[in-house]
């Protein structure tokens, strides 16, 4: 080499850094797409998190859970127990997952109607009923049982060509549901954040009836009835 030149890459040098260069750009290419992926699951369990969390502020508020929403315009709509989440009347900005779909929402008949002195009994109630088809379910390889609310992503796509985003039962606009905890597979995968009776009873109720304000009673017993009921419990 001539005094004053500098050494570039040779042939053999320059096709070892293109076969390199070509590795990592596959591995990119084929671990992107799952990883972008990831991200958007993880962010709808966090969206479906919030909105099940605003779900149980509105009950507190209110008394009652808000009728679906059948129009698109965020607000629920009268009668309506199963369509789009009511995101504007949960004070969201919003009601769809991380690729931009609307979230679906079904809600127990019962849970509409309540008030903010009554709904702790309508849960209690409700978790001690006979099952009822009619209303809002979801089923467990074969077991139903009722719900006090549920809601439903779509997930990426739709997988079992029908209905939309929505696979399985979750699709179909009737009172039945999936199992929120059905394992994605493929014809299926969705995500649901679903609440029983039970669970809003430990959480809103103080694990016992009565009104809203978390409650069942005063805390103070009744003692005349305790001391005239004929059991040895006063």
């Amino acid at each position: 080499m001539r005094p004053g030149c500098k050494k570039g890459f040779t042939l053999i040098e320059l096709a070892v850094v293109l076969v390199i260069v070509g590795i990592v750009i596959s591995i990119v290419a084929t671990v992107l797409p799952s990883l972008i992926q990831s991200a958007k699951i993880k962010k709808t369990r966090a969206i479906l998190e919030k909105v099940d969390n605003a779900l149980q502020g509105y009950l507190t508020a209110n008394g009652r859970l808000p009728f679906a929403d059948s129009d698109g315009d965020g607000v629920g709509d009268s009668n309506t127990y199963f369509g789009a989440i009511p995101y504007q009347d949960l004070g969201l900005s919003g009601g769809e997952d991380a690729w931009n779909n609307r979230l679906n929402y079904g809600v127990y008949l019962d849970l509409t109607t309540s008030t903010p002195q009554t709904y702790c009994t309508v849960l209690q109630n409700a978790a001690t009923a006979p099952f009822d088809s009619s209303k809002l379910h979801i089923n467990r390889s074969g077991t139903t049982t009722n719900m006090a609310y549920l809601v439903v992503s779509g997930g990426r796509k739709d997988l079992d060509g029908a209905n939309g985003f929505f696979d399985g039962r979750n699709g179909d606009g009737d009172a039945e549901f999936d199992d929120p905890a059905r394992i994605a597979d493929l014809t299926y995968d969705d995500l649901m954040a679903a609440k029983s009776f039970t669970e809003l009873i430990g959480s809103l109720c103080g694990g016992g009836g009565g009104g809203g304000s978390g409650g069942g009673g005063s805390g103070v017993e009744n003692t005349d009835a305790l001391c005239s009921d004929g059991v040895d419990n006063d």
